[in-house]
């Protein structure tokens, strides 16, 4: 009972500070995509590496943060590796825990390089190593999805440096407050590694991620990047969230001065390298979050096999 207490807790939390909204349907949506019949199975070059984001994790309680998508993956063929770093802390902490990780990957496999595939902070600590660890001629590509390149203005209301009103503020205080019962009563600080929230929702910041993070990490010319956003609205719902009051205020707060959004990222943050398009869902739609619960027409993991088919394609 401790352990199915502690796992759903920890998946709401999840759900609440990754402002689960509701679904649209925009003109370039991802994972839709099929396969024509016959087509022959193209594997890529290099491993797939997964990264996930804030508060994330590799697998809790046998539930993988990118919902079943390492197991369907390995399925057809593709060599396919999950980390995990320090969920709660600092870009740079997180990838000097990430960088051995790699290297451990590229040692087993033989491979010169690995894939990034990253969802939302994970996407700043595949720059970070990229630029600052000098991991660019280990690095063939880095795909981010719901990656704050621009930083997130949820952040900037958690630190207060926004006048984001009362509404957000009550919002951002009831996350705050859900992180800070997580981290003292329902996890093993053993186990998630050191915390520093105040540094993690900096290095998330608009004025960190635009005036230190872009002059610190330029991009490599050795290394392909792409970028997904996801788009998330309340005009189509088709089942009701628990968690609409957070989600409302974040999403329209964001959507009035940024526009589309997934609830934590807007579209036009999440942008960098070649725009790939939307998907149709919020912040935890991305992953396959809760347990493979998805907008309609959005197959979350069609989705990431989309994504390495066409990096194998472009020899990758």
């Amino acid at each position: 009972m401790r352990v199915a207490s502690t796992c759903m807790r920890w998946l709401i939390l999840c759900a609440v500070f990754s402002f689960g909204c509701g679904r649209e349907s925009p003109n370039h949506v991802a994972g839709q995509r099929s396969k024509a019949k016959g087509d022959e199975q193209l594997l890529t070059k290099y491993p797939v590496v997964l990264l996930h984001g804030f508060f994330g994790w590799q697998q809790v309680f046998h539930i993988d943060y990118f919902y079943q998508v390492p197991k369907h993956l390995r399925k057809l063929g593709y060599k396919v590796y999950a980390t995990q770093v320090t969920p709660i802390h600092t870009v740079e902490t997180r990838t000097n825990q990430l960088a051995p990780q790699i290297d451990k990957i590229l040692a087993e496999t033989g491979a010169e390089k690995v894939n990034l595939i990253a969802h939302s902070m994970g996407g700043l600590d595949g720059r970070y190593l990229i630029s600052v660890m000098g991991y660019g001629d280990r690095v063939a590509s880095l795909t981010s999805i719901a990656t704050p390149h621009g930083g997130s203005l949820i952040a900037d209301a958690l630190l207060g440096v926004v006048d984001a009103g009362n509404e957000v503020k009550v919002a951002a205080n009831s996350i705050l407050r859900g992180t800070n019962h997580l981290i003292k009563h329902e996890m093993n600080l053993a186990d998630v590694g050191p915390v520093d929230l105040n540094g993690a929702l900096y290095n998330l910041s608009t004025k960190f991620v635009n005036e230190i993070f872009a002059d610190m990490c330029p991009d490599d010319s050795r290394v392909y990047y792409q970028s997904w956003s996801g788009a998330a609205s309340f005009r189509h719902r088709f089942k009701p969230d628990i968690f609409d009051p957070i989600v409302a205020v974040a999403h329209r707060f964001i959507e009035k001065t940024q526009g589309p959004n997934d609830g934590l990222v807007s579209a036009t943050s999440a942008l960098h390298g070649v725009d790939r398009g939307v998907v149709p869902g919020d912040h935890l739609d991305e992953i396959g979050q809760l347990l493979g619960r998805a907008p309609e027409g959005f197959d979350h993991k069609k989705f990431y096999q989309d994504i390495v088919e066409d990096l194998a394609a472009r020899g990758y």
